[in-house]
């Protein structure tokens, strides 16, 4: 049915706030608008500033969701917000009619909505008079027509098995580690309950050669199946599978293949698919050479250059790497590296300055921190003894 107006100069009685500066509401001029089963709806939501003065720039935001009791239309595009330039106050004389102002969306029902009333709900981020920007939550009514599970031409929807989610344990998957992997699993239909589900799990290809060439993820047990009794309509369930991650794998994300077979309360047999990304995590692992000290002893105030190698021997890029020395008889130094390769090197070398006689075993701690691609820092530590004497 499409919305009438009433025509009345006021949209409802709402009770304003003693001098409250500004306070939006929505208009009650308009029918109640009924949304189809599978069918096109309008949606119009009249917004009245009760308030005295001038709000603007007020963007109007519907809250979406993926679960019809809450949004019960197709999600088509990006965004669905709308903005309303001025909406003008109480001070300005004019009636509740006149300072209304309206937006429309045009949506499409869904197909597995029930019978009833649903609330809908729009944010709204507006501008007072003052300049401070504020908000609030406007909730506008429908009226829905159709029987859950059942398709407007009469006919009984498919039941739609997805993945909502999965965990990993451990929660950080690394290379050349086994883990346990879950998903979690729902059956939209209302109405419908699926059973003898049957899933299986793919993941990519991955290696340089025909000898090295394997699936990114290998299942434990040797069977990538898994087999589930069944879940009831509007129902979750999870399912589980040991796997290992390939040695030699390169740190990014990998996604696996989820086909599933499943039957209907008809025994009909329905298929589908999905899929996830796992991140996988390559340790670091570097060397360094031996190193060397010229001279092996210097007086306070004098220099000794101090020199090793680092060999970047992992698959995993370096970055912002940087080598910092510290010790109770030299002056704290410090050298930046830069960015490292795998399979690459480079060279440290600094010049150590003593600033007080060697006690004990005059023990110097090399520090080396980098960060990996997601910018998180790890450092490592070498030590070596270096010996100050007094001055001559």
């Amino acid at each position: 049915n499409p919305p009438k107006d009433d025509k009345d100069d006021k949209d409802d009685n709402t009770t304003v706030p003693v001098n409250a500066d500004h306070f939006l509401t929505v208009g009650g001029n308009w029918v109640t608008p009924v949304a189809n089963a599978g069918q096109p709806v309008s949606i119009v939501l009249p917004i009245v500033n009760m308030g005295k003065t001038n709000v603007t720039k007020a963007v109007v935001t519907p809250v979406l969701s993926t679960d019809t009791a809450t949004w019960p239309f197709e999600i088509t595009q990006s965004g669905y917000s709308q903005t309303i330039e001025d909406l003008p106050g109480t001070d300005t004389g004019m009636s509740d009619m006149d300072r209304r102002r309206e937006l429309t969306w045009n949506l499409q029902t869904r197909s597995d909505v029930g019978n009833g009333y649903q609330k809908i709900s729009f944010n709204v981020r507006y501008f007072a008079s003052d300049g401070s920007s504020q908000t609030t939550t406007l909730d506008t009514y429908i009226q829905t027509s159709g029987t859950a599970g059942v398709s407007a031409d009469g006919k009984a929807s498919t039941p739609r098995v997805i993945v909502t989610g999965f965990e990993t344990n451990p929660e950080v998957v690394h290379a050349g580690d086994s883990f346990m992997l879950t998903l979690h699993l729902k059956n939209t239909s209302k109405s419908s309950r699926v059973g003898n589900m049957l899933f299986e799990l793919e993941a990519p290809t991955e290696g340089s050669d025909e000898q090295t060439t394997a699936p990114a993820f290998l299942p434990s047990s040797g069977s990538n199946s898994i087999y589930l009794d069944g879940i009831a309509a509007n129902g979750t369930a999870d399912i589980s599978i040991d796997l290992n991650a390939k040695a030699d794998l390169v740190q990014k994300p990998y996604s696996i293949n989820v086909s599933m077979k499943y039957e209907d309360a008809n025994a009909s047999q329905i298929e589908a698919s999905s899929s996830i990304s796992i991140p996988v995590k390559q340790d670091a692992r570097f060397e360094f050479s031996e190193f060397e000290i010229t001279p092996e002893s210097i007086a306070i105030g004098e220099e000794a250059n101090v020199s090793c190698n680092l060999y970047n021997l992992g698959r995993i890029k370096l970055y912002n790497a940087k080598a910092i020395f510290e010790g109770e008889d030299i002056k704290k130094n410090e050298t930046f590296l830069g960015n490292l390769e795998p399979g690459s090197s480079t060279s440290i070398d600094v010049m150590l300055e003593g600033i007080q006689a060697t006690q004990g075993d005059g023990q110097v701690k090399m520090t080396l921190s980098y960060e990996d691609e997601a910018g998180t820092v790890s450092t490592t530590e070498q030590t070596f003894n270096f010996t100050v004497t007094e001055a001559t």
